[in-house]
């Protein structure tokens, strides 16, 4: 759930500040990610956000007196990029029946790196 927004995504970053005298202070700065799920065109991708560098823009602003207040998001139904290593992951939510596979293709960070994951456009 974002903070400033209250909305339901599985990215948001935010963060408070002040200005005074020309000066701009960090008040607060949170940022949180989850396992997500991706839909290709041909199947459904785990993704695994550790060690995620996350491109998403500004979305939400809120500005009261010298306080200003930032939000980036990723939401359900954003349209994302992701870059990262392709592996085979066990699916802790699938919901399949006994005889499916119980593992999923997803991506993750290389061993030496970062899993790059980009919001392209919002839902």
């Amino acid at each position: 759930m974002s903070v400033l927004n209250k909305t339901s995504c599985v990215y948001y970053r935010y963060v408070k500040t002040t200005r005074r005298r020309g000066r701009t202070t960090l008040l607060t700065h949170d940022e949180q990610i989850c396992e997500f799920y991706l839909q290709t065109e041909s199947s459904l991708l785990l993704i695994s956000p550790y060690r995620a560098n996350v491109s998403s823009g500004v979305r939400h602003r809120k500005s009261v007196g010298r306080y200003c207040e930032n939000e980036s998001t990723i939401q359900h139904g954003d349209t994302v990029e992701v870059v990262g290593e392709l592996t085979v992951f066990d699916d802790v939510h699938w919901q399949g029946s006994y005889r499916a596979a119980k593992q999923r293709d997803g991506l993750m960070a290389p061993s030496k790196g970062k899993i790059e994951i980009r919001k392209i456009e919002a839902a």
